[in-house]
């Protein structure tokens, strides 16, 4: 949510105070007693309308990462990718992702959590998200954006380093891309969104609440869990 980081920044004076500004921007100050609630993030159905291939089915590639605020300081914790593939799908078709859907994300985020889709053709026998994350150079590019989220999660909290981990997240998403668009062919659709801790409660609910999300060639629809 863009809006988000419009409304935070350091306060100057006789401006709002820090809490003021990260409770505009939805970010809760105050840890509750009591075991964190966990969150699922999880895919109902994706139909794809062009599978970018000249006559009939072709193979599909899903990359899904989610990007949050953590409390720890392991970068397995601040993004979680997956990779899936499906054979032989045809134009109009959705993929066979099963019941009650698959899961791109179970865990418990901190003050935001951001999701990124990324559906292409497969060429087959390609590196999985997590693994392209993991090569040399790629890593390297992602360790300015991981420097601001091991701060959120070491530092005191202030509008300026969740402004900063924010825009991290989009950061890593748009690695996590360019990573995947070097080893896949003809990109079918991209999706991104961010939910905050306050304001959004991290996306708990159906998205969209009915029907489906139109993007590019998809049609798809997912649901945050809380638990």
């Amino acid at each position: 949510m863009d809006w988000a980081l419009d409304k935070i920044g350091s306060p100057a004076n006789g401006s709002p105070g820090e809490e003021d500004l990260l409770a505009a921007a939805g970010i809760g100050t105050v840890v509750r007693r009591g075991r964190a609630p966990s969150y699922a993030v999880r895919l109902n159905e994706l139909i794809i309308h062009n599978n970018r291939t000249w006559f009939g089915e072709g193979d599909i590639r899903l990359d899904a990462l989610v990007v949050q605020g953590s409390g720890s300081t392991s970068k397995n914790d601040f993004y979680h990718p997956n990779t899936f593939s499906f054979p032989r799908v045809a134009d109009g078709e959705a993929l066979s992702i099963g019941q009650p859907g698959l899961l791109l994300y179970y865990g418990q985020p901190r003050y935001f959590l951001d999701l990124f889709l990324l559906v292409s053709r497969d060429r087959g026998n390609s590196d999985k998200l997590a693994d392209l994350l993991a090569q040399d150079v790629t890593a390297k590019a992602l360790d300015p954006a991981v420097k601001p989220l091991v701060e959120l999660a070491t530092s005191a909290l202030t509008s300026t380093a969740v402004s900063l981990a924010l825009q991290a997240a989009v950061t890593i998403g748009n690695v996590a891309y360019r990573a995947v668009q070097a080893v896949t062919s003809n990109t079918i659709g991209v999706y991104r969104t961010s939910f905050l801790q306050v304001a959004d409660k991290f996306g708990a609910g159906k998205h969209p609440e009915v029907g489906y999300l139109d993007v590019k060639d998809l049609s798809f629809k997912y649901e945050i869990l809380a638990e």
